[in-house]
């Protein structure tokens, strides 16, 4: 189909202007009238370029397929290194459990020799005590008896 003329149009725009509004006929002449008729899509072009489209989902498709499986290898290393530092951790734990139990154990040990210490203590604190009152009681009766002599020796010599 050739090219329309300037009084071709006119002529279409009127007769539309008559079967519609001024502003329908304004829409459809501009869009419509300028456009080569052997160039508008058919059904086979929309065909063709739906199955271009498709095939291109199909790839997405795929591409994310991939990406998925390589999120599940992510994930099985992740679990994988997961139940390693699990197994990592319980051994520590285990270790500061047995390190707990020897400390506990240790402590144990010098609470029974501070207590042995503290009675030992409180033995010498005893016998320190009778040896003071001993000493005194010695040097008191030693002081009355020296006195003794020494009243009766004065007395005598006087």
């Amino acid at each position: 189909m050739a090219a329309l003329s300037a009084a071709q149009r006119t002529q279409i725009y009127n007769e539309l202007t008559e079967a519609t509004s001024e502003d329908t006929a304004e829409v459809i002449v501009q869009s419509v009238i300028d456009v080569q008729w052997d160039t508008l899509v058919t059904n086979d072009h929309l065909d063709a370029g739906f199955a271009q489209v498709g095939a291109r989902f199909a790839q997405v498709g795929a591409r994310f397929a991939q990406v998925d499986s390589r999120f599940a290898q992510v994930d099985s290393r992740f679990a994988r290194l997961e139940g390693q530092v699990d197994a990592r951790f319980a051994q520590v734990d285990s270790r500061f459990a047995r390190l707990e139990g020897q400390l506990d154990a240790r402590f144990a040990q010098i609470d029974a020799r501070f207590a042995e210490v503290r009675e030992q203590s409180a033995q010498t604190d005893a016998k320190i005590e009778r040896t003071a009152r001993n000493m005194t009681i010695w040097l008191m009766s030693t002081t009355l008896a020296f006195n003794g002599l020494l009243a009766a020796w004065l007395t005598a010599v006087h």
